[in-house]
């Protein structure tokens, strides 16, 4: 058997030490699963009156998508190759942009500048902005928010 030295990574996890104990991130396993996974397609001249082409595309991390968009391309192009390559232009942006977002949420992390606790589905804020709610859990968020209906009888 062979001497490695110190753990750094096992299994796509990141492994570092401090006093406290060990770390496990997978940002670098987050990032290397963004950067092969992403999808593009351009619908050529999609546009009658303008000509210009839509450019689509989907960003998955692991199964998950977590970027996506549809716009129409700025420029029209003189075919459908370049179409294609101002997808992929548009694709490669995003993913470095993601993967630079993941990147820094990781040293964050990683760091202490921010931490992560578990919150209680009842409890979960942001759900008034996301979900369809009941009139109940609707009420009890916007009470977390601190939101009033100051027309509201009292």
């Amino acid at each position: 058997m062979k001497d490695f030295g110190k753990l750094k990574y096992f299994l796509g996890l990141k492994v570092a030490r401090n006093a406290e104990g060990l770390f496990l991130c997978q940002h670098k396993y987050a990032l290397d699963i963004i950067a092969e996974t992403g999808w593009c397609d351009p619908d050529c001249t999609s546009c009658p009156l303008t000509r210009r082409s839509l450019t689509g595309w989907l960003v998955f991390l692991g199964g998950s998508p977590i970027s996506w968009k549809t716009k129409k391309q700025h420029i029209i192009s003189h075919s459908s190759a370049e179409a294609e390559y101002r997808s992929m232009a548009a694709i490669v942006a995003e993913m470095k942009w993601l993967k630079s977002l993941l990147r820094d949420l990781g040293d964050a992390l990683q760091d202490g500048t921010i931490s992560t606790t578990h919150i209680s589905t009842d409890n979960q804020l942001a759900d008034i902005f996301t979900k369809a709610l009941g009139k109940r859990q609707f009420f009890y968020l916007l009470r977390k928010l601190d939101i009033y209906d100051f027309h509201a009888s009292t």
